[in-house]
């Protein structure tokens, strides 16, 4: 599935208001850069509903009506819905990917704020390009592919640990000698029974005592890991 390159954003040639949204689950910070200003204004606090940003869209039109407006944001967990919500009102709405935002060196200091402001003044300078978005078909395949990877990674690994932990062996430690023959209460055998492939016993190793109970009877160990396939 081919997903076209997405194009720089030019200055636009005219008077245009860019608006830049710092867009979370339940606010979006909001900023304004006139193409006929160098300032950026800070409009304020809005509600994170599209019917909130769809108000704002309004608003900002009908006290600008020479301007056209122009929105931008970063992806994050609201995705592409706000993006196709604003173009399907015919708004110009871009999405911007994180790592393609110009850092200052040194500037550690993050708000919703500051990042509206950056958005709406980098925005009305070109230094920002949008990437694709994709309609909800096909963000549902995505979806789709995304989910099958990390259920096949999850399965590889399951069957991993399955492999090695079949194995190895599980040392089951009894006291309980019930049946057993008096010649073994001199030594006691030590049975490591691991699973092969067709289910039969490995291997078998004979240990010499360590140690005699007074009774005459054995402490008896018995190592054994079950077939897990």
């Amino acid at each position: 599935m081919s997903v076209p390159a997405a194009e720089p954003v030019e200055p636009c040639a005219g008077p245009a208001l860019f608006v830049g949204l710092d867009v979370h689950n339940d606010t979006i910070a909001v900023s304004l850069a006139a193409s006929d200003a160098t300032e950026v204004r800070r409009y304020g606090i809005i509600g994170g509903t599209h019917d909130d940003v769809l108000k704002l869209a309004k608003k900002l039109a009908a006290a600008h009506p020479r301007l056209s407006l122009k929105f931008c944001y970063e992806a994050g967990p609201r995705g592409y819905p706000l993006c196709r919500f604003l173009q399907s009102h015919d708004y110009h709405c871009i999405l911007v990917s994180p790592s393609q935002v110009p850092r200052k060196p040194g500037d550690r200091v993050k708000t919703n704020r500051r990042d509206a402001d950056q958005l709406a003044r980098l925005y009305r300078a070109g230094e920002i390009s949008g990437i694709h978005v994709p309609d909800p078909q096909d963000e549902a395949v995505r979806d789709l592919l995304r989910g099958r990877g990390q259920t096949i990674v999850q399965q590889h690994r399951a069957r991993h640990i399955n492999v090695k932990t079949s194995s190895k062996p599980v040392r089951i430690w009894s006291t309980s000698f019930a049946g057993v023959p008096k010649n073994l209460a001199a030594a006691f055998i030590i049975g490591i029974v691991t699973s092969s492939g067709r289910g039969g016993v490995q291997r078998a190793s004979r240990l010499p005592p360590l140690q005699e109970c007074s009774g005459g009877f054995p402490l008896g160990i018995i190592a054994f890991a079950p077939q897990c396939r």
